[in-house]
């Protein structure tokens, strides 16, 4: 990701033996502005959530939107735990926390998706309309679609989805 970056950390090396991934401490801080994604994969996906979360999934003219985001973060024992971790694009807001266990590059977080639009908005075609119904029991806490989320696996090969556990 690239943009204006605001981090503050503080940072800790304890003279333990070993490689220096396994005993680097870091408390701290960030907040990225303007970001942009440098893998057209992952910025994809991004711009097909603003698309979604406008409710317009077929405009094709939201493209490379810029994002914002922000958080807290522990590194230990090359496990890295945010407690906070926000993200926003035009249209959603998503808010997680959880792990990044470097050994093994294995995520796991949990959180919300909060979207402007009505599930049936982030919809085409006659899906749309059999999902009128369901609008309201998604309406919650000022979103038109409020989602308990996960995101886990690899970092290469992450999964989305509805967090049942939550």
């Amino acid at each position: 990701m690239s943009g204006l970056i605001h981090m503050q950390a503080k940072i800790s090396i304890p003279p333990l033996s070993g490689d220096v991934k396994d005993k680097l401490r870091l408390d701290g801080t960030y907040d990225i502005a303007r970001g942009d994604f440098l893998r057209d994969s992952v910025q994809d996906k991004i711009d097909e959530l603003s698309r979604r979360g406008q409710g317009r999934p077929n405009d094709r003219n939201v493209e490379n939107v810029f994002s914002r985001m922000s958080g807290s973060f522990h590194l230990e024992d090359a496990v890295m735990t945010f407690s906070r971790l926000q993200f926003e694009a035009p249209g959603a807001a998503v808010a997680l926390h959880g792990q990044y266990r470097m050994a093994g590059d294995v995520l796991d977080f949990h959180g919300t998706l909060k979207l402007q639009a009505k599930v049936s908005q982030t919809l085409v075609g006659w899906k749309r309309f059999l999902a009128v119904p369901l609008d309201p029991f998604f309406e919650k806490n000022g979103a038109g679609t409020f989602l308990k989320i996960e995101i886990v696996g690899s970092a290469q090969n992450p999964k989305f989805g509805r967090d049942h556990a939550e």
